[in-house]
């Protein structure tokens, strides 16, 4: 017995007439009769008695029709979470985020995607550039929002927004009290933190044409994964830090953070395997988050 007939039982067992069953369920009434004459015969019993004038439902009819709403109920929620699964609704999503959008970019996009989409099961995790790109190529990952991300083949890369590149130094550093902005060709002499995963990853690739024009090339200090460390390091002198990162008021008492003189963005992209297409949940997301970036008004190009 399938679902069709199961449908055909219930409607015929509520009005216990053939006439009315089947035009409620806008076909021939012979059609009707023969589809439940089918299911009597899969099932093994009667489900009607049947006269001329009457209808009525048999003892194992009655049986069938306690549990029958309740199959069909679970049918319909089984088809509704299937058709929810194709159309990207429910199901799973895996995301990395670079840590220079935690305080601005991904809380306005996350909040935006948990809000629409309460029944996919999102699971994130904050990540530096060459880390994801690498968990992207393995399949660990479905999509990240990553600043900087070095090239690979396999990948595509969307920019979503653009993020200014400043330097943070000591308060007390004599670039510090200069102005706002600072021309990268004074940082010449400077000592630049640079955690040792962005220089192999290639991320650093981004901002080494930038010392060029500038007429030197930079001495990296190899620095410790944290960047929080990072910070602690710039307030003991050790070097200076560019950084695109948001703070969520102010950088830390004793460091101050100074543009950079022309200013200087840099990609924040949402980076995914471009082998095939995206799925549905993963579409969503990459659309929500290219709305979110036009309705925060948040740079869409370096100029």
């Amino acid at each position: 017995m399938d679902l069709r007939e199961l449908r055909y039982f219930v409607v015929l067992a509520e009005v216990r007439h053939f006439g009315r069953a089947a035009e409620r369920l806008y076909m021939a009434q012979s059609g009707l009769s023969k589809a439940i004459r089918r299911a009597e015969a899969e099932l093994g019993v009667a489900l009607f008695t049947r006269s001329s004038h009457h209808v009525e439902l048999t003892a194992a009819g009655s049986a069938l029709l306690e549990r029958a709403p309740e199959v069909l109920s679970t049918f319909a929620t089984v088809q509704a979470t299937a058709d929810a699964a194709r159309s990207g609704m429910v199901g799973a999503l895996s995301l990395a985020l670079s840590p220079a959008g935690r305080y601005r970019v991904a809380p306005a996009i996350l909040e935006r995607f948990t809000s629409a989409y309460p029944d996919v099961h999102l699971t994130r995790r904050e990540q530096l550039a060459g880390e994801a790109v690498e968990d992207l190529l393995a399949g660990t990952l479905d999509v990240g929002v990553i600043f900087c991300a070095p090239p690979r083949a396999g990948l595509r890369y969307e920019p979503l927004t653009y993020l200014e590149l400043r330097a943070l130094l000591p308060s007390a550093h004599p670039l510090a009290v200069r102005g706002d902005r600072i021309a990268l060709a004074e940082l010449r002499a400077e000592r630049f933190l640079i955690q040792a995963e962005i220089l192999a990853s290639g991320s650093a690739a981004r901002v080494e044409p930038l010392f060029r024009a500038a007429g030197f090339t930079p001495t990296y200090v190899p620095d410790a994964a944290e960047y929080d460390e990072d910070l602690g390091r710039v307030l003991r002198g050790d070097g200076i830090v560019l950084s695109a990162r948001t703070f969520l008021d102010d950088p830390p008492a004793g460091i101050v953070a100074r543009g950079l003189e022309p200013p200087t963005l840099l990609p924040l992209e949402i980076v995914r395997r471009s082998s095939s297409e995206p799925t549905a949940i993963v579409a969503r997301f990459i659309e929500l988050a290219h709305r979110t970036a036009t309705e925060q008004g948040w740079p869409r190009s370096d100029r």
